[in-house]
């Protein structure tokens, strides 16, 4: 099962490279919490120990914001990866958010403290959805208070984003971001795809790495990962991806 996830970083991620941001859109059900909280960070994790390179002061951050993340999940995907889960739990952080202002507050000030008041390396850090609380308000609000309330909270958004890309660039940490589409765009990419989720520009702008994906018809298991971005290569690559026990895997 290893390899499969090496296939997928290697091919799709471009080999996952340190101090980029990889963003990934796409609507529920087509992997992406137990991709980059589970598949991804396990795979590193077994990777860093082959090689040596992990160290005490190692952390993996990973942020659910919409309880999408399951313990038995995590401990099933590092059965099939080898890797023990135990001690793999001793360099995870894993943090909930239940709210805007916790993911706000976590974004901003916790993340900067792990590295600063306690020593911590983040090796890995992804954040799973950054715009849910973001579309929950939206959601809740009264129809005519709905665009005051994107305005009030995107910027706050982009705090969190501008936090997230200093922490990655200055400690060469492996970022990984998803989000959820408006929902037009459930089932297809929009032309103009930084305007197809709930969130400023901010995002987009500041993704070194973004991959969009959708379903594929009158399928339930393959998935499209089309590659909208790539500051260090060319973009336009597309693959398609099946999903399995071990999260999603690229179909040869």
């Amino acid at each position: 099962m290893i390899d499969k996830t090496k296939a997928l970083v290697e091919n799709v991620f471009n080999r996952l490279r340190p101090g980029l941001i990889h963003l990934i859109i796409g609507a529920s059900g087509l992997g992406k919490t137990s991709l980059v909280c589970c598949q991804i960070p396990s795979y590193l994790f077994y990777t860093l120990m082959k090689q040596g390179d992990l160290k005490e002061n190692d952390r993996f951050v990973i942020v659910n914001c919409d309880g999408s993340l399951f313990t038995e999940r995590l401990k099933q995907i590092c059965e099939l990866h080898n890797v023990d889960y135990d001690l793999y739990r001793k360099y995870v952080i894993i943090k909930d958010v239940g709210d805007y202002r916790e993911q706000h507050d976590f974004i901003t000030k916790y993340l900067q403290a792990l590295t600063s008041k306690y020593g911590y390396r983040i090796r890995y850090l992804c954040i799973d959805p950054l715009n849910h609380h973001l579309r929950m308000e939206f959601a809740k609000a009264d129809e005519k208070y709905r665009l005051n309330i994107v305005g009030r909270l995107s910027p706050q958004l982009e705090s969190q984003m501008n936090e997230i890309h200093m922490l990655t660039r200055t400690h060469e940490t492996i970022t990984m971001i998803t989000l959820l589409p408006k929902k037009q765009y459930l089932d297809e990419m929009p032309s103009t795809w930084q305007r197809g989720y709930f969130g400023p520009l901010e995002i987009a702008h500041l993704s070194d790495y973004v991959i969009w994906l959708r379903p594929v018809s009158h399928t339930r298991d393959q998935v499209v990962a089309e590659v909208l971005k790539n500051r260090l290569g060319k973009a336009g690559s597309h693959y398609m991806l099946r999903l399995s026990e071990v999260g999603l895997e690229v179909i040869t």
